[in-house]
């Protein structure tokens, strides 16, 4: 177990990503919204699914020529 610790711990990514998480959900939600970035994240939130269209997957230079189609669906 200690060695599982050791390991999680000594990750510096892991360890930013716990701190940050922390941090980020002790703030007051209603006067932070703006520090947390939750209004970035707005346009992206949408209840018909994805705001992104076929332009934005189309592979360059007819790359998905090359792929099978049960990968691209």
């Amino acid at each position: 177990f200690d060695d599982i610790l050791n390991s999680v711990f000594a990750s510096s990514p892991t360890v930013a990503l716990i701190v940050g998480t922390l941090l980020d959900n002790t703030l007051e939600a209603v006067s932070s919204v703006r520090d947390r970035g939750l209004s970035w994240w707005l346009p992206f939130q949408r209840e018909k699914g994805d705001v992104r269209n076929e332009e934005f997957y189309r592979f360059p230079v007819n790359f998905h020529d090359f792929i099978p189609a049960r990968y691209l669906y």
